[in-house]
């Protein structure tokens, strides 16, 4: 607790810093519908009597028809298939040594003093999602929400047909000691806390709609393609302060802002924006570091910030479109012409 007064200005800072980004009045959604009734499935998995694996996992069946298979074979990669007997080999090599090992014991008896109850979690998913209905009013009223924890193994925020999934383990917390371990960089540790649990859901949700697609494309294209991405979370986080929605601290919006113009003109002055090798692009549109090819100081991702700052120029001059047209795959290079994009 002794960081608070400091998180608090750093976000009061960005708020300032970039209140042209973010003033915008949010619709009112106050009727909009949005149900997400939440399970511990994470509780429930974690209390299976370690005697009989294959009667508990039958029992879970049936509380999560919809989530176990998925979580047992696809996210923890068991290839039990329904298959629940203790004597099958993904339940007896698999499953028991999941909730028998020590290591692992740890992270379930880390998310249960972490995570006592989730209705901070669950509510701030609801009004998120309620803006989200908003922009897409034919996505579904009610969707099931479920809790997991998956061995540090980077679920973030998932989503499965209709299910909502949160793997709480992934949002222990700066001080967590175990994400270091199994080689989480600590530009990524710093986004492993709950008040990154809505970003995270919108961003899946936003990648359902919009895969993002790199393949074939210039780096203009995916600047366009991140930077509608991060306009979508303005959109649907209006009161999340940049610092925590966009992904950039505080101190690196700042430096962003104040050096925009130069980093917009590295990119032209060495003929990027319309490269098409990912080796050459990819790494300027994706988490990282920092980025010492165009200042010391720079942060990573500086594509993505540039593709936001040009698409929303181009929404300035775009204003009755609905977000959802918007949003959809568009030329980054007609986006950048039309948008009269200047930097500061």
């Amino acid at each position: 607790m002794k960081f608070l007064s400091k998180s608090l200005f750093a976000a009061f800072l960005a708020l300032i810093s970039f209140a042209g980004c973010t003033s915008e009045k949010a619709p009112d959604v106050s009727g909009v519908k949005a149900e997400l009734p939440a399970r511990r499935f994470d509780r429930d998995f974690a209390a299976i009597d370690t005697n009989t694996v294959g009667a508990g996992l039958a029992a879970l069946s049936q509380k999560y028809p919809d989530f176990l298979n998925f979580y047992l074979d696809t996210l923890m990669g068991f290839g039990v298939r329904g298959e629940y007997a203790d004597a099958a080999p993904p339940v007896r090599e698999g499953v028991r040594v999941l909730l028998t090992h020590k290591d692992y014991r740890g992270v379930f008896d880390s998310v249960a003093r972490h995570f006592p109850d989730t209705k901070a979690a669950e509510e701030s998913l609801t009004k998120a999602y309620r803006y989200y209905r908003h922009y897409y009013p034919e996505a579904p009223e009610k969707r099931p929400l479920v809790f997991f924890t998956s061995n540090l193994s980077r679920y973030n925020a998932i989503t499965y047909g209709d299910l909502l999934g949160v793997g709480l383990d992934m949002y222990l917390g700066l001080d967590y000691p175990f994400y270091r371990s199994v080689e989480i960089p600590d530009y990524m540790i710093r986004r492993l806390s709950p008040e990154y649990i809505p970003v995270d859901m919108m961003i899946a949700l936003h990648r359902d709609r919009y895969p993002f697609d790199p393949e074939n494309h210039s780096l203009i294209d995916l600047m366009i393609q991140r930077g509608q991405e991060l306009y979508f979370l303005t959109k649907v986080l209006p009161q999340t302060p940049d610092s925590i929605r966009l992904g950039y601290t505080a101190a690196q919006l700042k430096w962003l802002g104040d050096n925009e113009s130069n980093v917009y003109h590295f990119y032209v002055q060495n003929k990027l924006l319309h490269e098409t090798n990912l080796l050459k692009t990819l790494r300027f549109v994706t988490d990282g570091p920092r980025d010492v090819n165009i200042s010391l100081e720079a942060p990573g991702n500086t594509g993505s910030w540039i593709g936001y700052r040009i698409f929303s120029a181009w929404m300035e001059k775009h204003r009755d479109m609905p977000l959802s047209k918007a949003l959809e795959p568009k030329s980054g290079q007609q986006i950048l012409q039309e948008s009269g994009y200047k930097s500061k």
